[in-house]
């Protein structure tokens, strides 16, 4: 009789396998698994369980005959698309990220999202359900770092039914659970997917836990699949007991549902004992059905998050954009306005708008001090908004435009342009800031290649990739300034120390559309660095291209940040600085804080190089190094504010 073909919606997997070097970690796997059914995957440690739920997501890249959900083929499908038909619980999360609950669940939306930047009405109506329904809306507001492991479990339980995904892929749910908890979280999302067709895929080592909830058990061992039954059949079936080394015990329940596993050398105690003798797993009788799942009614809210929900939900709504936007960019205003009326000499604002053209003060105003403001402005911008991305690229609080050596390959470039007495400008460009450009992109292209050598080219690689190579550049800096002559070698060192001297507009001109570029690139992509600050496989199964998504904001804060150096030399502290003291107004969002740190480190380097050319009048203070004497403290207070307290 030929087999019973799988539903039109079912999970199927077959001929699936995997190899790593020499070693075969899965063998030609084959099962099915049907929407609102609960297939559980167990065996002993290395059977490859999570592997084969990392294949099916396509975090890994096996060999199968068939890998689909439904008629739509998983292998030929778009990130996106294939993350509106699988969800993803991790064990554990890379790191504990500064969103809020409500933030972690929202980004579960991102799939299905129909508004370019924010979340429509429906996404804000899915979202407020499923944090009703998983009892996280009196959490709604606390940071995921600040929770206790069930409540970040049920978190990300949360964000991944806001997927609305027709599969739920589970990797150890119970592991950060008591077992009180793990009962309660196990109950809701039974009744959850059930209730909606869902249907759950799940790595546990909890054979106990499983076998209750479960509809059928999946035993993997060395790759292969040594059972497949009902937990029912499963349990007594000799495969178990040959998986796990011989060395379980069969202890039937009294009140008639599945028995438990027990180590053989557990020899349990008291009345229930005595009714219930323990038997080997080969040599007990089938033991009776599973029944069924207590209802979640019968059962207290996890972590005794029973309290009411508070009203309305808190979207990134376009009226907190503006408004935290708007500020910063006022700011920026106030600058552009008031920097230019300071210096050594004194100029009356009337006087600048009825002096002929060339008159000093109207020189001296709209040829050297304008652009110099607006140079200041977007260099400021540039590093403060290049430094925000990377932070949330990397998932380190300490990256900045210098950390991936894009600035110490633009501070090598102008150093060699330096030392071979490169003057002549080209189409009114200064070849200092064509070398120190072309350094800054051929840093950009060499880290991104170093971080795919080295692995798969995650934050980590990256990091690694940029710290060796500005160290690398570091050097062959100092060589050039040993090998320089001494007027030549004053010439370096005062370059690096940054400095925004500019006449006229060129220099502006020249820098703009790199940096509007670069900002309008991390801000299509600011969605994704959301979820890429939380976690890279997290991203991937939200519908993030990883590697596109990298290398484009990589790419746009490491161009706008190239030009910038390019123009004004390495100026320190600034993209490290503004986003850190952006995220207490703003939160960490990055839909608002990169604008919101475009605007104000827009703002901070106008008024900073104002400052170092006015506070030592006639001599000129370079801003690099004001900017690092101001940082550097600000910085330190700013850390030991936010210290986490008892």
């Amino acid at each position: 009789m030929p087999a019973a073909s799988p539903p039109p919606a079912a999970l199927t997997v077959a001929g699936l396998s995997l190899r790593f070097g020499q070693r075969a970690c899965l063998q030609d796997l084959a099962f099915t698994c049907a929407p609102g059914e609960w297939l559980a995957i167990v065996g002993p440690n290395g059977a490859g369980k999570t592997t084969l739920i990392r294949a099916i997501l396509g975090l890994l890249t096996p060999q199968a005959d068939q890998l689909s959900v439904g008629a739509h083929r998983l292998d030929r499908l778009s990130t996106v698309d294939r993350a509106r038909l699988l969800a993803y619980v991790p064990q554990r999360l890379h790191s504990l990220p500064h969103f809020t609950v409500e933030d972690l669940v929202r980004q579960g939306r991102l799939p299905h999202r129909t508004q370019l930047y924010f979340e429509s009405a429906e996404d804000r109506a899915i979202v407020e359900r499923t944090l009703g329904e998983l009892h996280l809306l009196p959490l709604r507001h606390r940071l995921v770092h600040t929770l206790s492991g069930g409540e970040v479990q049920r978190t990300l339980i949360a964000a991944a039914l806001a997927q609305e995904p027709r599969f739920l892929l589970l990797d150890e749910p119970s592991s950060a659970l008591d077992p009180a908890h793990a009962i309660a979280v196990f109950n809701l999302l039974d009744a959850l997917c059930r209730q909606r067709d869902v249907g759950i895929v799940m790595v546990s080592h909890d054979i106990n836990l499983a076998t209750r909830y479960c509809d059928r058990l999946l035993l993997l061992v060395q790759g292969k699949v040594a059972l497949d039954a009902t937990p029912a059949e499963a349990l007594p079936d000799p495969a178990i007991q040959r998986a796990f080394g011989a060395g379980l015990r069969l202890l039937p329940d009294p009140e008639g549902q599945v028995p438990y596993l027990v180590p053989a050398s557990c020899r349990p105690s008291g009345p229930t004992a005595a009714q219930a003798p323990v038997v080997s797993a080969s040599e007990g009788s089938p033991p009776a059905a599973a029944a069924p799942s207590p209802t979640p009614a019968t059962h207290a809210a996890p972590d005794g998050a029973a309290a009411p929900a508070p009203p309305g939900l808190r979207p990134l709504a376009a009226r907190q954009l503006a408004r935290h936007t708007g500020l910063a960019a006022l700011a920026a205003l106030v600058a552009f306005a008031l920097c230019p009326l300071f210096g050594p000499v004194d100029l009356a604002p009337s006087a600048l708008f009825a002096a002929a053209d060339d008159s000093m003060h109207a020189t001296i105003f709209w040829q050297l001090r304008v652009p110099r403001v607006l140079l200041a402005l977007l260099a400021g911008g540039a590093l403060a908004m290049a430094g925000a991305a990377f932070q949330a690229l990397l998932r380190n609080p300490l990256a900045a435009p210098y950390t991936l050596g894009v600035a110490s390959g633009a501070s090598l470039g102008a150093l060699f342009a330096i030392q071979v007495g490169l003057v002549i400008p080209v189409l009114g460009v200064s070849p200092i800031a064509m070398a120190a450009f072309g350094g800054a992109l051929v840093s950009t292209l060499l880290v991104f290649a170093l971080a795919r050598a080295f692995g798969r080219g995650g934050a980590t690689e990256m990091l690694l990739a940029g710290i060796t190579w500005s160290m690398l550049c570091s050097a062959l800096g100092l060589l050039l300034q040993s090998r320089a002559a001494p007027t030549t070698s004053h010439f370096m060192v005062r370059w690096l120390m940054g400095g925004i001297d500019v006449v006229g507009y060129d220099a502006v001109v020249h820098t703009l559309p790199f940096v509007v570029s670069g900002l309008l690139l991390l801000l299509w992509y600011a969605p994704a660095l959301n979820l890429l600050a939380v976690d890279e496989h997290l991203a991937q199964t939200r519908g993030v291209s990883l590697q596109a998504a990298r290398f484009a904001v990589f790419a746009g804060a490491s161009l706008a940040t190239g030009a910038v150096v390019a123009q004004v030399g390495p100026i320190a502290f600034v993209g490290l600085l503004v986003p850190h003291a952006m995220r207490p107004l703003v939160g960490h969002d990055n839909r608002s804080l990169i604008p919101v740190s475009f605007f104000a480190g827009a703002a901070f380097l106008a008024v900073a190089d104002t400052a170092a050319r006015t506070l030592t009048a006639p001599n000129e203070l370079p801003v690099g190094v004001l900017t690092a004497l101001i940082g550097a403290p600000f910085l330190i207070a700013l850390l030991i504010r936010q210290r986490p307290r008892a």
